[in-house]
């Protein structure tokens, strides 16, 4: 299992990134590019979601610092969230999710509804589990 990330802008993907067991990072050029041709974009729009390993929903001091930077490169909040995924078996996307913006502390957000839809959460799991995108 290795890290993944996804990008979402409303319901569309504008990046996708595969990284280590340990490690991912948001492809910002991708997202700077959209965010560039986007005629009316709307910085709370923005989602950054990544995977990690089961069992650490926590946030890390690497996330910490990523939502940090994200936040002084937009001049605004964004919302970030971390997906474990509760086994590897590609028919069964049970998950857990912890999603959070940062204003002077993490600030944790509960939702009642699904967060993030089937499709993302699949690119998502095949990416950590197999390597795979399935958008190519």
């Amino acid at each position: 299992m290795v890290e993944s990330a996804i990008v979402l802008y409303g319901n569309k993907i504008i990046d996708i990134s595969l990284g280590t067991a340990v490690h991912v990072e948001f492809g910002f050029e991708n997202v700077w590019e959209f965010k560039r041709t986007c005629k009316d974009f709307y910085i709370h729009n923005l989602h950054f979601i990544h995977v990690h390993p089961e069992g650490f929903l926590n946030y890390s001091m690497t996330d910490l610092n990523c939502i940090q930077g994200l936040n002084l490169a937009f001049g605004d909040v964004v919302l970030f969230s971390i997906v474990c995924f509760k086994n590897s078996n590609m028919n069964d996307l049970s998950y857990g999710i912890r999603t959070f913006f940062y204003n002077k502390e993490m600030v944790e957000i509960d939702y009642d509804y699904d967060l993030i839809s089937e499709k993302h959460l699949t690119v998502l799991k095949s990416l950590s589990y197999y390597g795979v995108n399935i958008l190519k």
